[in-house]
């Protein structure tokens, strides 16, 4: 029945939404429901006890408590996945997830950089064309409390370039089709300047032949999953993580915004 899953999605996702934008929002006893593993995950982060009221405390009679909650995208992204795990999450072309396992993916991503020695806070770029692994990275990047830098595809090489130095990359995701880009990208100027290279490198698959070999030491984007845990098991998260945009550069170089 449609109108029946839309109506469990607005109960789900306007309560969601109220959270993130009001830190004090008090969740309703239906939308405990609605949200129960969220509810359950975060209660040791309520500042005071849900349900109580100003009477109680004895203060103005009858007023509800106020709920103060730690929260960032990745925790909204999971109570979601703990909800409707069976649902369909993303469609990219012939790739369709399940939030199940886009949450998987996620996790095998934040992973594999955390091994890396990559610590949270650390910049990580992402250079790709609307695709699956695009997302994937981007909420990887949101659990292990790293910040995804969105890189266009239509930047020319000075711009890449000024980019990976001025964002500080730690690491760079890019698809195979875009190899010419990065690899020009990395050569020296012609000022003789150094050009920073991040140290970890994740090359995402897409059909393209060959490509051109940067000279730089890769790994397979699938061959980085396969090799990290699918569990999430990251350390406590703060609604304070950065989230930056860089812009497109049309009027001088991409500026980013914090």
């Amino acid at each position: 029945d449609p109108h029946r899953t839309l109506g469990v999605g607005c109960h789900l996702v306007l309560p969601l939404f109220r959270i993130a934008f009001q830190p004090c929002y008090r969740v309703t006893g239906w939308q405990q429901h609605a949200m129960g593993p969220f509810s359950r995950r975060h209660s040791r982060q309520h500042s005071r006890q849900p349900g109580r009221t100003g009477a109680d405390r004895g203060g103005d009679e009858g007023k509800p408590d106020m709920v103060t909650r730690q929260l960032n995208l990745a925790d909204l992204f999971e109570v979601v996945v703990d909800t409707v795990p069976q649902r369909q999450a993303l469609v990219a072309g012939p790739v369709r997830l399940t939030y199940r396992e886009l949450d998987e993916r996620a996790n095998r991503f934040a992973h594999y950089l955390v091994d890396q020695g990559i610590d949270p806070g650390a910049h990580i770029g992402i250079l790709a064309h609307n695709c699956a692994e695009w997302v994937e990275a981007m909420v990887g990047c949101f659990k292990a409390r790293m910040v995804p830098v969105n890189l266009n595809f239509r930047y020319v090489a000075p711009e890449l370039r000024y980019v990976v130095d001025n964002a500080d990359l730690a690491a760079l995701v890019y698809e195979r089709a875009l190899s010419p880009l990065v690899a020009e990208s990395f050569e020296a100027t012609d000022n003789g300047a150094a050009v920073r290279v991040p140290g970890v490198l994740l090359v995402i698959e897409d059909g393209t032949d060959g490509g051109v070999d940067t000279g730089l030491r890769t790994v397979e984007y699938e061959t980085a999953l396969a090799s990290a845990r699918p569990e999430r098991r990251f350390g406590p998260r703060s609604s304070d993580d950065v989230y930056m945009l860089y812009t497109g550069g049309t009027t001088g170089m991409p500026k980013g915004v914090v």
